[in-house]
């Protein structure tokens, strides 16, 4: 039988100085201060990691949280350039995409609870098109959870409608709205985004909407990027930031530290250690003392540092998005949400093309990437095959994740390489 509820922290036995002072603040019910946090940072890793377990155990037992969700990226057309999205196009761009609502409406599986939309910020729609996503959603799913669009979405609405916050929620409420995702928060440093996000809304921005939604009974999620350019110090002001909205408006599900993807963006060339994930999220435990979870987000750390986090302060892992993508450096070129072997194609002539597979699945959260070359033949429906060619053990490898995963399978995406003058 588990410990009881409340006694972990106070059983805990610490030896360093760090932690010891970390357990001693919270147990007196204060909350840890910005160089509080930093320093616990440098704390022997493992005793860290048992102290944010101990405290994440008081909250929540020996219990694990997540959801059977999914995903809805309607456009990854985006008015904005951050330097460290590897995701959004410029209107017109090779690479650019926008769904159908039909297409909408088939990422809507019977088996899921709750659906995630975000995309970037179109060039030529309005609020209304944004409404009707989440109306047809709705009325696929009339019982399913709408988490949709961040708050620098939220922002874009209040600029294309010239009305407040207050009043582009309600309309979302209206249309189905349940909650709002995290996304969009990045790091609050105003140093950080003048040099990687300027056009996006800042710190005061985010806070104030999320603040105004929780206000009005709008649930959110709450996220920190890491693992670019900030700095630890940074990190922390970010999650204190967050605590101090919670206690005036409460209303975050989780806070989810999102490991940033260096994709080809060039910021830095590798993503953070496992080591540095597995601080981020119990420090974030440690500090961000009064949001219900810390999520370990597996998509993003991958399932073996993502099943470690639980034992470092996390609490929740997310959903069981399920997803097979084939990936080569660039552009959207087909989707599918019917059959495995089976994509629709966008404008895509017949050849072959060199692109890479990655399966990510929920049966064991796992990612793997091998290249692939795919033959791409076009039926007069516009609805093709992709079959692996070229080497067997790629051809075994694409058999594997359907044979294995066909009743799980969403999604088909094809990525084709883009053109490139440097290597």
């Amino acid at each position: 039988m588990s410990q009881a509820l409340g006694s972990h922290l106070a059983e805990l036995h610490l030896t360093d100085p760090r932690t010891l002072a970390a357990r001693d603040v919270l147990l007196g019910g204060g909350s840890l201060g910005q160089e509080d946090g930093v320093r616990l940072f440098d704390a022997p890793m493992l005793e860290l990691g048992r102290l944010a377990n101990a405290f994440a155990a008081d909250r929540h037992g020996d219990r694990v949280y997540f959801t059977v969700n999914r995903q809805l990226n309607p456009t990854n057309v985006c008015v904005l350039a951050c330097k460290f999205c590897d995701y959004a196009k410029k209107p017109g761009a090779p690479g650019s995409y926008t769904m159908t609502l039909d297409q909408m409406r088939a990422h809507v599986d019977p088996d899921i609870h709750e659906i995630h939309i975000v995309g970037g910020l179109h060039n030529k729609w309005r609020f209304d098109d944004y409404l009707e996503i989440v109306r047809t959603v709705k009325a696929v799913r009339p019982g399913l959870k709408v988490k949709a669009y961040t708050a620098v979405e939220i922002d874009f609405f209040c600029r294309l409608t010239r009305k407040p916050a207050e009043w582009v929620l309600e309309e979302l409420r209206q249309a189905g709205l349940d909650a709002l995702p995290g996304g969009g928060a990045e790091v609050f440093s105003e140093r950080v985004r003048r040099e990687l996000f300027h056009q996006k809304i800042g710190a005061t921005r985010w806070l104030e909407i999320h603040e105004i939604a929780h206000r009005m009974g709008i649930p959110s999620n709450s996220t920190l990027l890491y693992g670019h350019i900030e700095t630890r110090a940074e990190r922390v002001q970010h999650m204190i930031l967050l605590r101090e909205l919670e206690a005036r408006a409460p209303g975050f599900f989780a806070f989810i530290p999102l490991a940033f993807q260096p994709g080809t963006t060039g910021i830095v060339r590798r993503q953070a250690s496992a080591i540095e994930d597995l601080k981020t999220i119990a420090v974030s435990r440690l500090v961000f003392d009064n949001v219900p979870h810390i999520k370990s987000y597996w998509i993003m750390l991958g399932q073996d540092t993502a099943s470690v986090a639980i034992n470092f302060g996390a609490s929740d892992l997310d959903g069981s998005i399920v997803t097979v993508s084939f990936y080569q450096n660039g552009a959207l070129i087909g989707s599918s949400n019917t059959a495995p072997y089976t994509v629709v194609w966008n404008n895509v002539p017949n050849g072959l093309f060199a692109l890479t597979a990655k399966a990510t699945d929920n049966s064991g959260a796992t990612t793997t990437s091998v290249p692939v070359m795919v033959m791409i033949r076009k039926s007069p429906n516009s609805v093709g095959t992709a079959k692996g060619l070229a080497n067997s053990i790629i051809g075994d490898f694409i058999d594997y994740l359907l044979a294995r995963h066909q009743s799980r399978i969403l999604a088909i995406h094809i990525m084709r390489r883009q053109a490139s003058s440097s290597a």
